[in-house]
């Protein structure tokens, strides 16, 4: 009789070591989510969450108090970043934010679910109130004999000319003109035959060398690296403001571009893949339903030696305040995954 009463108290105290809460977060925290979610999702150990949902709303999500990891990202810049939801070594977890919208703000992962198993985020808008690119680039007048064209710039994307450079300056982050591609705005697509015209030839070989050749490496390395593809270029293009919001591109080695197409410029390669909406790896499980990605800093979702991937109305789309770019990169991209299934 006393064995079983011991065995009977064993298990009831490994039923109360492992029963889950389901955890609500209500508009009280939607000016700056980020530190109230990270801090219960960092308790979870001690504290096991079956289910974190979302009062519907609008919650805003900045970095300043973010988890911050190292992340080695798939097609993507390799850097220190900030995440709200730091979902690393879950079991059986859904996150719902039943209609919600997740505005987040600079270089952060909304979704970083690492070695987890059977994960289902559902319900939720993502958009970031700054773009990682700009669609400024209103073209009103060239001069092809010249090789100029002129750029009337929405002060919807702030920007400064440093030394004949164009950078716009957003929220914790900023970028040159680097990869272009031009677009039309009354169909809200890619230009007509845009590979005439883009991408802006921004760099030329460098004019002035010494002793470059000998520089020699230990171990193979990447030439097209950020820390490398500058070596032996220099800009090609010069940038001037004729006036306020209104400027001219000069040097520019293509066909000029069209008077009422839109430049659209996301910054130079290496650098503008930086904040995916969702990275999944080394993952067992994952199921993305009701989503929709007006935007991110890279890839949609990149899920990298995962497995059972299900996409299920999960949708890359611009918002309807007149963005024509959804991600900067593309929407989906697997990496070593098995068995994945989008619908």
């Amino acid at each position: 009789m006393t064995f079983f009463t011991v065995l009977l108290t064993v298990f009831c105290i490994n039923a109360q070591t492992i029963k889950k809460e389901s955890v609500l977060f209500n508009n009280s925290i939607s000016e700056d989510a980020t530190f109230t979610v990270v801090s219960r999702i960092l308790l979870a150990k001690e504290k096991p969450i079956s289910e974190i949902k979302f009062k519907k709303g609008i919650y805003h999500f900045y970095p300043d108090k973010g988890y911050e990891s190292f992340q080695y990202i798939s097609n993507h810049g390799d850097l220190m970043v900030n995440t709200p939801f730091p979902i690393e070594g879950f079991k059986n977890l859904t996150i719902d934010g039943q209609g919600s919208t997740f505005v987040f703000h600079g270089v952060m992962i909304p979704f970083l679910i690492e070695k987890s198993e059977n994960i289902i985020v559902k319900n939720i808008t993502i958009d970031w109130s700054q773009a990682f690119h700009s669609e400024g680039g209103l073209i009103v007048a060239n001069d092809q004999k010249n090789e100029t064209f002129d750029m009337q710039i929405s002060d919807e994307y702030p920007y400064e000319i440093r030394n004949g450079q164009l950078y716009f300056v957003k929220e914790y982050y900023e970028h040159n003109m680097g990869q272009t591609i031009l677009y039309d705005p009354e169909r809200s697509a890619i230009a007509f035959n845009t590979e005439t015209y883009t991408s802006i030839t921004t760099k030329g070989k460098s004019g002035v060398a010494n002793n470059i050749e000998n520089i020699t490496y230990k171990y193979i390395h990447d030439q097209r690296a950020p820390e490398y593809k500058n070596i032996g270029s220099e800009s090609r293009i010069r940038v001037e403001q004729l006036k306020s919001g209104l400027v001219r591109v000069h040097g520019h080695k293509k066909k000029m571009p069209p008077v009422g197409m839109v430049l659209v410029m996301k910054g130079e390669q290496g650098f503008n893949r930086v904040s995916p909406a969702f990275k999944v790896s080394h993952t067992n499980g994952f199921n993305g339903t009701n989503i929709n990605i007006h935007h991110a800093g890279g890839m949609g979702i990149i899920a990298e030696n995962s497995s059972d991937l299900i996409l299920d109305n999960f949708n890359i789309t611009p918002p309807s305040n007149g963005r024509m770019v959804s991600t900067t990169a593309d929407a989906t991209h697997f990496v070593g995954v098995s068995r994945e299934s989008s619908t």
